[in-house]
């Protein structure tokens, strides 16, 4: 378990976040256990520029693993913006 514990200094050495999981816990099953072992992490400036994150678990079938997916929207509205004339 030494890589586990290396690979848990490593994420809170660099400030990375885990992203929660909507909806279900997990990630993994078989008949007798479930996990999560795919995650999302992120970055506090990350968390900054992308404030609503939703990740959520995909269809595992036929599978035992969910696939997960991350959607981040941030603030600023990169469309064009509508022409608008004004008489003053």
């Amino acid at each position: 378990m030494q890589g586990v514990g290396n690979f848990k200094q490593l994420i809170d050495s660099i400030s990375l976040m885990d992203v929660a999981l909507n909806g279900c816990k997990f990630t993994w099953h078989n008949s007798f256990s479930k996990s999560r072992i795919d995650r999302a992490l992120i970055s506090c400036h990350w968390a900054i520029n992308f404030p609503y994150l939703q990740l959520s678990r995909l269809p595992s079938e036929p599978l035992d693993h969910n696939p997960i997916l991350l959607i981040a929207k941030n603030l600023l509205d990169w469309r064009p913006k509508p022409f608008r004339f004004s008489d003053a």
